[in-house]
């Protein structure tokens, strides 16, 4: 297997109206985690440790495939899934 991951981070609701991240405002971060190799891929982990000045919110954490391990719970730093 040949791992590649990618992290995108989009603006969902701009409170302020600025077009900018700005406090107050929620982000949507989509990961894509890719197999660029030949063979299968099997007990892939990803963890992911929020920066402090972020909030998570609390159940909002999904996966396509795999579980959520961490990061469904208030006041939660790390995912992990």
């Amino acid at each position: 297997p040949l791992l590649q991951a990618t992290m995108r981070a989009t603006l969902l609701i701009d409170v302020d109206g600025n077009s900018a991240p700005s406090p107050g405002d929620t982000l949507l971060y989509t990961v894509i985690i890719r197999n660029a190799g030949n063979g299968a891929a099997t007990g892939v982990h990803f963890s992911n440790a929020m920066d402090v000045t972020l909030r998570l919110l609390a159940g909002v954490v999904r996966s396509s495939l795999g579980s959520v391990i961490r990061g469904n719970e208030t006041a939660e730093t790390l995912i992990e899934i």
